[in-house]
């Protein structure tokens, strides 16, 4: 009889692509694609009614993308639900104008011209976690030495657990669990990104700090079209002995450390024994600046310098737009370097 293994799978989904990593049973192993890259393109392409669709890493690239393309499928899925306060709006962004396929806001869902079908954005999200999961399976027997289990639940439970912005409404953090179900993904959880970063400090950077002192951190995360910002306080469990923490916040960490720790109770590889603690201070999130924006800046930029770029038939959501866009998108890679 196999003993049961538990392998946490943390899930970043991102506008443009989807990081997946697996948990201290596998040593953090970043889980690649069918294509053997680390990053999966968030994004569903519907080829026509009598053929499959392309999931992630299949999925036509953006560049050469129609309106049976779709991406940005974390931002259809906030933007979706309306009567509340949401973390952003697609139609009121810099990305609103680039997009090539049909998304009715008012009605949540996405017209696909090759379908003559309506997709709600829960419907495309749990068509891309399809292959998340197929990816993570793949990634999961290659590690354990190319086993084959007829039933993989059998010796692996898997745990996914999806990091959100600290932003993310309730209605927004159940469609995600309501998506990941749809895709037969059963055991999920949503936490926000800000713990799970002040989770990692904590162990890789805890013991740091010397007895009765405190160091506080500033971490910025810059995604795609989202930046989050958060203040953290590293200090000694000597000093924490004497500071009185807030109920509800010890409670929350109690909660989240059941999920983050490692959950392989008898190979357990987390005996550093720190000595701090990381507190979260303050936290934030905006939904409409992100390193697209530095894209998007680039592309008007040579809009307004190159006559041949300036014609009125020349549109964002052109094919011909979509090209420039991500050329401004390699230059800035190129800029950075």
């Amino acid at each position: 009889m196999t003993t049961p293994r538990y392998v946490t799978v943390g899930i970043d989904i991102g506008t443009l692509n989807t990081k997946v990593t697996l948990g201290p049973t596998h040593d953090h192993e970043l889980v690649r694609n069918a294509h053997g890259g680390h990053v999966t393109p968030t994004a569903v392409t519907f080829a026509g009614k009598s053929r499959a669709r392309l999931l992630g890493e299949d999925a036509t690239e953006v560049a050469r993308a129609d309106g049976n393309t779709v991406g940005m499928l974390e931002r259809l899925l906030v933007d979706s639900l309306d009567g509340e306060i949401v973390d952003g709006d697609i139609n009121k962004d810099d990305l609103a104008e680039f997009l090539r396929f049909d998304w009715r806001k008012g009605e949540g869902t996405v017209y696909i011209p090759s379908m003559d079908e309506e997709f709600t954005s829960t419907a495309l999200l749990a068509m891309f976690l399809g292959r998340i999961k197929r990816n993570v399976l793949s990634t999961v027997e290659r590690l354990d030495g190319g086993r084959n289990d007829s039933d993989m639940s059998t010796s692996a439970d898997l745990q996914f657990v999806f990091a959100v912005p600290p932003s993310y409404p309730e209605s927004t953090r159940n469609a995600l669990v309501d998506a990941a179900y749809a895709a037969s993904i059963s055991n999920s959880t949503v936490i926000d990104s800000t713990s799970c970063i002040a989770t990692v400090y904590e162990r890789k950077f805890g013991d740091s700090v010397v007895e009765n002192d405190k160091r506080n951190i500033l971490v910025v995360d810059m995604g795609h079209a989202r930046t989050s910002v958060a203040i953290l306080q590293l200090i000694n469990n000597a000093e924490l002995a004497g500071d009185e923490m807030d109920v509800d916040e010890e409670k929350s960490n109690e909660e989240e450390k059941k999920i983050i720790e490692p959950i392989d109770r008898d190979n357990s590889t987390d005996k550093s024994g720190s000595i701090s603690k990381v507190k979260i201070l303050s936290s934030v999130s905006c939904p409409t600046l992100g390193a697209g924006n530095i894209d998007i800046v680039l592309y008007h930029h040579f809009r307004a310098t190159l006559p041949s770029l300036a014609k009125a038939e020349f549109k964002s959501n052109s094919r011909s737009g979509q090209k420039l866009l991500e050329g401004c998108r390699k230059l800035k890679h190129l800029l950075s370097m």
